[in-house]
């Protein structure tokens, strides 16, 4: 059945002046007992809405952070910024060690922000490796050869390493044998939780100690640098611990072909491939241009169009294609 709304048509009444109605006659005790019972009313229904008021605010002054609900977005910026603090705090502990060793033979060390990357791993399961910007990094910088060349002779020991690796295991970090050594003699040493610190045990200058923090690499970037290991284990039959690229560092070459110079322990690793959709391919190793008749063939030349070569008579030049 349709409902009457506000404005609709009332039902016929009776006119008022042809009802009659009974005169009753007021009683003076009857209008007091009903304005001490409305004064009761009246105060019983402001007490029962105060009450619930201040039981409203008392909810609202005794809510916690924790009761409050955050976005996921928010909750991993708040991880972030907490994990960025707990780096800036490891480095500031470094820092007191270095300038405790130090004494008097250098000024101190300084905290530096990315001056340095560390070697953070692509899966946790596998010891393929690629760079973790967002460092800090406790830096000693010499002010002069003859302070740096008496500090080398007079420690011949150069316990700092030694030093620096036990106040990182008081912090809750622990050697990864895996990535530590190599040809720089890197210690590496990480938390649970992939926190990142690396430093050298050669007296070398400026002497440093990174630490980073593995969930900056993105997932785009342990795509590629998943696919550039394969690529090398398939050409080389042996796994690689190191690899860093960016998905900008790839280049377009001729006829749809792409290549890549990807960052190695030791030297510039050169990839290539025939299109966006193919697999990438390994070609060498190297620490400078190669020579031109190294790209002995259409697909490489196609791949690496317009890079540095040295051709014949040892001039320098570009690869070409046919």
């Amino acid at each position: 059945m349709e409902e009457k709304g506000e404005f609709s048509a009332r039902p016929e009444v009776k006119p008022a002046e042809s009802v009659i109605l009974p005169v009753q006659k007021k009683s003076k005790i009857s209008t007091i007992l009903c304005v001490v019972l409305a004064i009761a009313v009246v105060g019983l229904s402001m007490f029962i809405a105060c009450d619930k008021l201040l039981v409203k605010d008392d909810k609202k002054d005794n809510t916690t952070p924790e009761s409050v609900a955050i976005s996921d977005e928010d909750k991993e910026i708040v991880e972030k910024y907490k994990r960025e603090q707990k780096l800036k705090d490891i480095s500031k502990e470094l820092r007191d060690v270095v300038r405790i060793y130090l004494g008097g033979k250098l000024d101190g060390a300084i905290t530096a922000y990315d001056y340095a990357s560390v070697a953070g791993r692509v899966d946790a399961d596998k010891d393929l490796s690629t760079s973790v910007l967002g460092t800090y990094t406790t830096l000693i910088e010499p002010h002069s050869g003859d302070q740096v060349e008496g500090f080398i002779q007079d420690d011949l020991d150069f316990a700092l390493p030694a030093r620096v690796a036990e106040s990182l295991q008081k912090q809750g970090f622990k050697k990864d044998e895996a990535l530590s050594g190599g040809m720089w003699s890197i210690e590496h040493y990480e938390t649970e939780d992939g926190l990142i610190c690396e430093f050298t045990t050669n007296k070398s200058f400026p002497y440093y100690i990174s630490c980073g923090d593995v969930s900056n690499i993105s997932e785009e970037k342990k795509d590629l640098v998943r696919a550039l290991g394969e690529a090398y284990k398939k050409s080389e039959g042996e796994e690689i611990s190191y690899i860093t690229a960016t998905v900008d560092d790839i280049k377009d070459g001729a006829n749809g072909h792409q290549r890549i110079a990807a960052g190695g322990e030791n030297a510039a690793l050169l990839f290539y491939r025939n299109s966006s959709d193919s697999e990438w391919v390994f070609y060498k190793g190297t620490q400078a241009a190669l020579d031109c008749d190294e790209f002995n063939n259409d697909d490489l030349r196609d791949a690496f169009v317009g890079e540095t070569c040295w051709d014949k008579s040892g001039a320098s030049s570009t690869v070409k294609t046919k």
